[in-house]
């Protein structure tokens, strides 16, 4: 465990949040399948440490981000005390709102003008034409646009701009557009938090799913070394201390930890113990929750009753069925990588037509 988490367990136990955590039912199932039992409870709490710090960090970074977010400038407004723009440098369009007071009532939208100092600056946006006879409302804000334009011509060597107050004998007030503060980082992280339960349940699947898979590939094998060390002479008691020792070896010259052979070792263990052979070898089976090694110690068991005659050749047979099927295995894990390998794939290819497409599209 390192020092982060360390400091995790140590506040876990300084609040006593141990019955908490232990209405964690499903990691502890699944941890009854990935450990042995002497190293469920510290790998429960070291999975459950590494979850605290992960949500703290991700508590710490949506907070900063809110502060952030909270404190962030908004821009100046564009319209001074409701009745001028000042030009800033560069920065030639400007939109604002304008309200009309009118017979009909208040008429309301929002215009963009140029306040360039160039000659285009008081070129007039061209409109569709209209079918219809516009209304008295749109009729005011056309001649607002219109007057405001010719503010924006006429003062154009000034600093700020003077906006017409009346129009048409109706009174203008001018608005700065609504500027809201983006708090879409801070929305982004507290996505992710609530996401992060739905990722562990994920993780702990796939590693569940790992180990059947693990358990598939190495049937073969393991068959295999016990048939040799039955025909060398050794009991199944030998066999599976044999193999415990091999394992065990091989974890200290750093090698990877594989399912199964925690499983030998943890019956081997049980036969050290006291547990009868039978007993052990059906707890194996029932333990990998696989139907060929509940048949593997079916065939064990009927032979450990009836004498080790014909087991060899019963085990050979198993050996060639169990190297065919992870053949089958194989292939089917190969296409299933190569499935997933397709979406990759699909937006390279998407890029390098994009590469190829756009110049050819910009030259024309």
């Amino acid at each position: 465990m390192d020092k982060p988490e360390k400091y995790v367990q140590k506040l876990v136990l300084f609040l006593k949040l141990e019955r908490l955590l232990a209405k964690d039912t499903e990691t502890k199932t699944a941890l009854e399948l990935l450990y042995r039992p002497q190293d469920r409870e510290n790998a429960f709490m070291e999975i459950w440490c590494r979850r605290i710090l992960f949500l703290l960090a991700a508590l710490l970074i949506a907070l900063f981000l809110f502060l952030i977010c909270f404190f962030q400038e908004t821009p100046e407004g564009v319209v001074i005390n409701g009745s001028c723009i000042r030009r800033e440098e560069g920065r030639d369009n400007v939109t604002f709102g304008v309200q009309a007071e009118t017979k009909e009532g208040v008429a309301q939208d929002e215009i963009t003008v140029d306040i360039g100092r160039e000659d285009s600056a008081g070129e007039k946006e061209t409109e569709p034409e209209r079918v219809q006879e516009p209304s008295l409302k749109e009729t005011i804000l056309a001649e607002v646009r219109e007057a405001v334009e010719e503010a924006v011509r006429s003062q154009s060597q000034e600093e700020d701009i003077k906006l017409p107050e009346v129009v048409a004998g109706n009174r203008v007030k001018y608005l700065n557009p609504e500027i809201k503060k983006d708090y879409s980082a801070f929305y982004l992280s507290l996505l992710v938090l609530i996401l992060m339960p739905f990722l562990w349940k994920k993780k702990q699947k796939e590693k569940l799913c790992e180990r059947e898979d693990q358990l598939m590939l190495d049937y073969p094998e393991l068959v295999q070394k016990i048939m040799l060390l039955l025909s060398a002479g050794l009991t199944v008691r030998g066999c599976f201390d044999r193999i415990q020792g091999e394992y065990r070896r091989r974890l200290r010259e750093g090698g990877g930890r594989r399912y199964v052979y925690e499983e030998v070792c943890y019956s081997s263990q049980e036969m050290s113990n006291g547990v009868s052979e039978q007993e052990a070898i059906e707890a194996f089976g029932k333990r990998c929750r696989q139907i060929s090694y509940l048949r593997f110690s079916s065939i064990i068991n009927q032979n450990i009753k009836k004498g080790s005659e014909g087991l060899i050749g019963l085990l050979e047979m198993e050996a060639a069925e169990a190297f065919q099927k992870r053949k089958e295995a194989v292939k089917r894990m190969g296409e299933t990588a190569g499935t997933k390998l397709l979406l990759p794939m699909v937006l390279m290819l998407g890029v390098v037509m994009a590469i190829i497409i756009i110049p050819a599209f910009m030259t024309m």
